[in-house]
């Protein structure tokens, strides 16, 4: 049986008013606004995503804008600016383009009628270093007159001559402000009356808006008539525009207005009837065929003195000063405002909190928004987390450091903040446990540390499992971000936990985990949205990325039909592999409501952009299927009662200096021990060296009492449980000191990690080489605990491929090479003035490759490391270290062999905290940054090393 829903507006839609072509995908104001003279038409350039930029558009006589072109591959270090280019009969659009770490050059494309091409240009770049900040670069402009390109720094004027070149103009005074702030704000534009140059920038220093004319000459301040102007406000800043005909003109906004420039006095227009809004940082651009003036997309003030929200429609001004939208003008929605929410559907209402603190509530339905809570109800110092309904509907908020509030037509504390039980977590999930009328809080995170724990709200507070649960299999997905979900099933008559790899059911305070036929169509790693009806006990599984739903049940996910997405045509897309993703799905801003059987959902940029997806037709559809049946959970604790004193499964610990293990396990009438090295046991030496033997006896009855017996013997040997394992004997086990790295003086001859100078012992032919020209030696770190290996030799090109993975060479050195002096280098390659890597222990680390075989083989020990872990402090550690564990920038790249067994993590070294200068001065063209990590295999016979970088 299959079924197709339907995304639906939930209201009245909104309809704009005139058509405008789609705002910028990436950055909002990444966009050009032009006039081509040779086409005779008004031309709108933007990025239609991040990376990419070209897509142009043009508006046709009868007021119709026209794609022209798709855009190209174009990163850019500023947002592009633009105007069009008399001598190259087009409109030329120039941005900053990153080649190294503070070495930048200008890059430009050139947009006409017939496509896209790339203005290639040379000479001393203008960009002065000293300047740079992330909003300091450089303004673009063009003098009609002598037909030049010219670029503004904070110190000079430079223009790009016939052969391409930048050459230097003149240098502007010390009155010109060195430090801009809001770069995108600075313009520049032509006075065609005076001859002369118009800038406008954001002064850094004194944060106040400064406009100069300078005619190639002279730098001359512009303030006369501008006394009463704030020209800078935390919101918004002005606007230049200028054609002949029309002078310079200087748009302000309402309520200070629009003013042109006469002579070095600025004259404020006749006020129209309708003013534009006040902005930030927008594109300008007058259409010559009737002198309109048009402002593109980007940050507007909805209304006076409001913080400037991004809109996507276009402004045009009328030569006789009236201003008039294109497009439609869009206000955001408190998901916006509040900048981080919690969502939940009631009565066909999705109900919206803040999950800063203050405290406030909104609510969206079919008649729009109301504030029902206004911020300051609730001071939740915790910050809200999640919103949940009780039995009753009741919305509850419930904090990161376990505070808990009800509405009751205003926040009522439930619970104050009980961190000594609760701690402080993130991401927790909630849902009221109907068999058992209680909130049930489970996971989330604890000082950035995933948590498996699981709590219920009682009436005296927030208490804890004492069970241990099973490690979620989700854990071992560490390179993403997984969100599970939890349910109340009433056909189960308990919780259900909707994870990446399985679904865990909760039983007698033990998550029981199971695989149902079918999951893995049905898993993301968003998990599907689980939706559940009350009465006919159906639950949907909803994967809104892939438009797609699914029936549940414990032996079998059926897929049921599909989603069909209404136009959104309020709704921002994004081009892609989430082109058919609405935005509010991408940023998580809907909830299920029982009580109307459908999923509400908000766009976060537009209060009218309201949507609701019914369900109805799909449970029906499920119900029709039969009904469900129960999962019959093997944690039954009337199971257990026949078991002896240590049940059927014993894993016990030795805390002493042997640091052993011992496992036992009992399945009918066989009785499986494993013992071995805590140490050895792990991941850390690739394979682990543990013993095992299986036995069969003549009963379970049997097995379970030889089990019983091996049990209580270790115990009288000092084996203790996962749980009576203290905080010392933790540490003694399963930690591992923290050894820092820190560049320090020239490398001496019993210096073995340094950077730069060339490997040790003789490398001759052997050399790495890359198109025949030999890579520079960039470090060498030594292997203490190696039986093969003394060292690692690290070897980069010199030049701007030094960042390229698949061009680093890891080579192995053996340990009687690592004690040679420091080798011959060959040809005219670069050599590093050697730098020591100077060790010494700073704290220490849970070691995970120790750590992971048991939390996965003992679900009380993943409990007490975790107990352990909230413990700790939550300092950050050093990103540069030798030996032990690595810490990601990214996610976890660790190196595996062909059998899967993991290499031997060797070292890390972040190059942005201790060697960018020393590279930089030595390999120029390298611009190296970033983590570089090293590894060398289980057998020793090979070495890997590769960067992270954010």
């Amino acid at each position: 049986m299959s079924s197709t829903q339907k995304w639906q507006i939930l209201g009245e839609e909104v309809v704009a008013s005139e058509s405008s072509p789609p705002a910028p995908g990436g950055w909002p104001l990444n966009y050009v606004l032009a006039f081509d003279q040779e086409r005779g038409a008004l031309v709108y350039v933007r990025e239609p995503e991040h990376h990419q930029f070209g897509e142009a558009w043009h508006l046709t006589s009868n007021g119709t804008w026209i794609q022209d072109h798709e855009a190209i591959q174009a990163s850019a270090d500023q947002f592009w600016t633009g105007h069009y280019d008399s001598k190259r009969k087009g409109v030329v659009c120039w941005t900053i383009e990153r080649q190294a770490r503070n070495e930048y050059r200008i890059a430009g494309l050139l947009i006409t009628a017939d496509g896209i091409s790339k203005i290639e240009t040379q000479g001393i770049l203008p960009v002065d270093p000293e300047a740079l900040s992330s909003d300091s670069k450089m303004i673009f402009a063009f003098d009609p007159v002598k037909e030049q390109n010219l670029a503004i720094t904070p110190y000079s004027v430079w223009f790009l001559d016939d052969s391409n070149t930048w050459q230097k103009l003149a240098d502007l005074g010390p009155e010109f402000p060195k430090e801009w702030h809001n770069n995108e704000g600075a313009r520049a534009v032509w006075d065609f009356e005076g001859n002369r140059l118009i800038i406008g920038v954001v002064d850094g220093e004194e944060y106040e808006g400064r406009l100069f004319a300078f005619d190639g000459k002279e730098l001359v301040s512009l303030e006369d008539g501008l006394s009463e102007v704030e020209l800078y406000t935390d919101n918004s800043t002005f606007v230049l525009a200028s054609c002949e005909g029309e002078g310079v003109l200087l748009v302000m906004g309402a309520p200070q207005g629009t003013f042109r420039l006469e002579g070095d006095t600025w004259k404020p227009l006749a006020t129209p009837v309708s003013e534009v809004r006040r902005s930030n940082a927008l594109r300008s651009a007058f259409d010559l065929r009737d002198h309109s003036l048009w402002l593109g997309p980007g940050p507007y003030e909805l209304t006076p003195g409001a913080y400037a929200k991004n809109q996507e429609f276009f402004y045009q001004r009328s030569k006789a000063g009236e201003w008039r939208v294109l497009g439609h003008i869009v206000q955001p929605s408190p998901t916006e405002w509040y900048g981080g929410v919690a969502l939940a559907g009631k009565e066909g209402s999705l109900w919206i909190a803040s999950t800063r603190y203050p405290l406030g509530l909104r609510i969206v339905d079919e008649d729009g928004w109301r504030e029902v809570v206004g911020e300051g109800s609730a001071n939740t110092e915790g910050y809200v987390v999640r919103l949940a309904r009780d039995g009753a509907g009741t919305i509850h908020a419930f904090a990161r450091n376990g505070a808990v509030f009800r509405f009751e037509g205003d926040w009522h504390s439930v619970v104050g903040p009980d961190e000594a039980t609760f701690g402080v977590r993130e991401d927790f999930l909630v849902h009221w446990d109907v068999a058992n009328r209680r909130f049930v809080a489970w996971g989330g995170t604890v000082k950035n540390r995933a948590s498996n724990h699981t709590f219920y709200l009682l009436d005296s507070g927030w208490t804890k499992e004492k069970k241990s649960s099973p490690k979620p299999s989700d854990a071992r997905h560490k390179e993403m971000f997984l969100r599970p979900k939890m349910v109340f099933d009433p056909v189960q008559g308990a919780l259900v936990r909707f994870g990446f790899d399985d679904v865990s059911v909760l039983t007698d305070g033990v998550w029981v985990p199971h695989v149902p036929e079918g999951w893995e169509q049905a898993r993301s790693i968003d998990a599907p949205l689980a939706a559940v009806d009350p009465e006919t006990g159906e639950i949907l599984l909803v994967d809104l990325y892939a438009r797609s739903i699914y029936r549940f049940n414990y032996d079998k996910v059926e897929k049921l039909g599909e989603i069909e997405n209404h136009e959104f045509s309020l709704d921002p897309m994004e081009v892609g592999t989430y082109a058919a993703v609405p935005h509010f799905v991408r940023r998580r801003l809907y909830a299920y409501d029982q009580d109307t059987r459908a999923i509400l959902g908000q766009c976060d940029k537009d209060e009218a952009a309201r949507f609701k997806l019914p369900l109805s037709a799909a449970f029906e559809a499920a119900a029709a299927l039969g009904p469900r049946k129960a999962f019959a959970a093997s944690h039954n604790p009337e199971e257990k009662k026949a078991d002896a004193e240590f049940g059927s499964s014993v894993r016990l610990y030795c805390a002493d200096k042997s640091a052993k293990f011992w496992f036992g396990d009992v399945s009918g009438a066989t009785v499986v021990t494993r013992w071995g090295s805590v140490y050895d046991w792990g991941l850390r030496l690739g394979r682990g060296t543990d013993s095992s033997k299986t036995e069969e006896l003549a009963d379970a009855k049997a097995a379970q009492k030889k089990l019983a017996k091996e049990a209580a013997s270790k115990q009288k040997k000092s084996y203790i449980g996962a749980a009576e394992l203290d905080d010392d004997a933790i540490k003694a086990l399963f930690t591992q000191d923290i050894i820092v790295m820190s560049l320090g003086d020239e490398a001496g001859k019993y210096d073995y990690d340094y950077l730069g100078g060339t490997p040790r012992g003789s490398v001759g032919k052997e050399w790495p080489k890359r198109d025949g020209q030999p890579l520079g030696h960039l470090l060498s770190v030594s292997v203490p605990d190696g039986k093969k290996v003394g060292g690692v030799s690290v070897f980069a090109p010199t030049n701007d491929l030094a960042m390229e993975e698949e061009e680093l060479v890891a080579v192995i050195r053996s340990s009687s090479q690592m004690g040679k002096d420091q080798g011959p280098r060959p040809g005219d390659v670069t050599v590093i003035e050697p730098r020591v890597l100077a060790a010494e222990v700073n704290g220490f680390q849970i070691d995970e490759s120790r750590t992971r075989p048991f939390e996965e083989a003992d679900p009380a020990f993943a409990q007490r490391l975790e107990t352990f872990h909230e413990s700790l402090g939550s300092e950050e550690k050093p990103w540069t270290r030798w030996s032990g564990t690595p810490q990601w920038v990214q996610h976890d790249e660790w190196p595996v062999d062909d059998d899967g067994v993991p290499w031997k993590f060797v070292a890390q070294i972040d190059f942005d905290s201790i060697a960018q200068d020393f590279i930089k001065n030595a390999w120029p063209e390298a611009s190296l940054f970033g983590v570089l990590y090293v590894f060398i295999n289980p057998a020793e016979t090979e070495a890997t090393a590769f960067w992270q970088y954010t």
